[in-house]
């Protein structure tokens, strides 16, 4: 039989390692072992007298911004990314391979986006911390959402690391906000996109779900929408650099206008079910236009219907592209709030109970985009179920016809959530059901 090999044990690691049996990777307190499984206050030496906490005056005070972030529930944020020079440097080569081998196809949209997401970005990530920080915070919460991470304590360190990179992330960014260059603008423009998908992907967090009081969904997807009319004004400020055909995102970016080009030239069939759906719309909008109802203070009912009719017309289009372009571009709905305007996504904001419906067919989309990308998994079915409810339960006179009925019905069908909200149609105004042809 041949003689087992000696080797050298060492006796210098931790006494949570030793406790576990683990190899301790000795570059504590706090190793990383003692990171990933959040002992980090219990991760001392032998040769200490006794097992001595981190000290918490010696970590670096928590930003405001960090605050508002924490979970309630939870300890204060360990500083899992500054533990040691050794952890954090495990932690993050793990986050950057997440990224380069599975975070980074959840943003293509089209087949010329994968290598600039892939190679480019990461590349970039070296030169603007933000869009490193970005990174590194995705990839964390899609190392918990997409299943990876099973262990709890493993997902309370990663997804503390999620709030403390994105924090420092949104730092850097706003201090660049008002030093755009070409050299920068993709890299702006990837972490402006990365900030919506973030603010998408949170409340699916085990952990943010346990601890934290279930913020309503309608104002998630408002601050959703505006951060994706901030991306979408990024792009247009910069529209020279996105059609650059030798830049990393020329290619991607004429596939996708061409493919608008063709939608808004052709309009095509999208069934019958879609787009009577949609002709319910145009009709509660002339409607509510001559009742006037359901207006607030902050723009005339004109101007309000005008921008009803823009959102509808580009939710058309919205369809459309999903219809015929769904396999060549991805996720188009997003581009959605831009188009549908300022004015349109304020009045959603104050819960305008037009814009709400209007925004609960744009949720349909978004729960399929959700089949397909894991940071937008549940939105669309939940703005779906917050929205019918709210519609039923508002006290304006537009929300109690039939046709919105018949509406909440379509897009509670089209998400997969059963029929079981009724209403007594004995108090409809009858001027309104006059005008709906009932």
């Amino acid at each position: 039989m041949q003689k087992r090999i000696s080797h050298t044990k060492s006796r210098k690691g931790c006494r949570n390692c030793k406790k576990r049996h683990v190899k301790c990777d000795e570059q504590g307190p706090p190793c990383f072992n003692c990171v990933v499984r959040s002992t980090t206050n219990t991760c001392s030496l032998p040769n200490s007298a006794s097992p001595t906490p981190v000290r918490q005056s010696k970590t670096p005070p928590v930003s405001s911004s960090s605050e508002l972030l924490q979970p309630p529930g939870l300890p204060p944020l360990t500083r899992v990314v500054s533990a040691s020079a050794q952890s954090r440097r495990m932690l993050e080569l793990r986050l950057m391979h997440r990224w380069s081998t599975t975070t980074y196809q959840s943003f293509c949209s089209t087949v010329y986006d994968p290598p600039w997401l892939q190679s480019y970005v990461p590349e970039c990530a070296l030169e603007h911390d933000y869009l490193l920080y970005g990174i590194f915070a995705m990839s964390s919460l899609d190392l918990i959402i997409g299943g990876s991470v099973v262990d709890e304590t493993q997902t309370q360190m990663y997804f503390q690391a999620a709030l403390e990179y994105y924090d420092k992330a949104s730092e850097s960014f706003r201090q660049q906000l008002s030093n755009i260059t070409p050299t920068n603008f993709h890299s702006m423009y990837m972490f402006a996109f990365m900030a919506a998908a973030m603010y998408m992907a949170r409340p699916l967090c085990p952990l943010e779900q346990r601890n934290r009081q279930p913020e309503g969904v309608i104002g998630r997807a408002a601050v959703v929408m505006k951060l994706l009319m901030a991306c979408s004004g990024l792009a247009d400020q910069n529209v020279g650099q996105l059609l650059d055909v030798n830049g990393v995102s020329g290619s991607s970016v004429t596939t996708t206008i061409t493919a608008i080009g063709n939608v808004v030239r052709s309009p095509q069939y999208l069934g019958s079910s879609t787009e009577e759906a949609l002709a319910r719309l145009r009709n509660l909008i002339e409607a509510d236009a001559f009742l006037n109802l359901g207006r607030g203070a902050f723009a005339t009912p004109s101007s309000l219907t005008a921008s009803y009719q823009n959102a509808v017309r580009w939710l058309r289009v919205s369809f459309g592209m999903e219809a015929k372009y769904n396999e060549t571009v991805m996720g188009f709905c997003l581009a959605w709030p831009a188009l549908a305007g300022t004015d349109f996504v304020e009045a959603f904001s104050k819960a305008d109970v037009m814009a709400m419906l209007i925004v609960m067919h744009w949720a349909v989309l978004l729960d399929r985009l959700g089949s397909l990308v894991w940071w937008a998994a549940s939105m669309g079915r939940d703005l779906v179920r917050e929205i019918s409810k709210a519609v039923l339960q508002s006290k304006a006179q537009v929300a109690v016809g039939p046709e919105i009925h018949q509406s909440i019905e379509w897009a509670r069908q089209q998400v997969g959530l059963t029929s079981e909200l009724e209403f007594d149609f004995s108090s409809v105004n009858p001027s309104f059901m006059g005008l709906l042809g009932t």
